[in-house]
C-alpha cells in the first residue's frame, strides 16, 4: 500500500505539473526540484484531498516542503479516518 500511495501521489504531481516522472522525488524540496509555486502546490493538494477524501488544514500545509511529507500526511489522515470510522 505504501509504495502504491507514493506512486499515486507522484502520478498526480506529474499530471498537474506536466513534468517528467524522474523529476519527482519524495525527498526533494517541492519548490526547487519541481519549480512548484504556491498555486500549483495548492492544486496538487486539493486534488489529493478529493482523491483520498481527506481534509488538509492550512497549518499542515505550512509544514510541507517535501513530497515525502505529503505522503506521510495523507497516510496520517487515512489512519485517522479509519479510526474515526470504527
Amino acid at each position: 500500500m505504501s509504495d502504491n500511495l507514493e506512486q499515486e501521489i507522484k502520478d498526480v504531481v506529474v499530471e498537474i505539473m506536466e513534468v517528467d516522472p524522474g523529476e519527482v522525488k519524495l525527498d526533494g524540496p517541492l519548490d526547487q526540484i519541481m519549480q512548484i509555486d504556491s498555486v500549483v502546490l495548492l492544486e496538487v493538494l486539493v486534488t489529493l484531498e478529493r482523491k483520498y477524501d481527506i481534509s488538509i488544514q492550512e497549518e499542515e500545509l505550512q509544514q510541507i516542503s517535501k513530497l515525502g511529507q505529503v505522503v506521510e500526511l495523507i497516510r496520517k489522515k487515512q489512519a485517522q479516518k479509519t479510526e474515526n470510522a470504527e
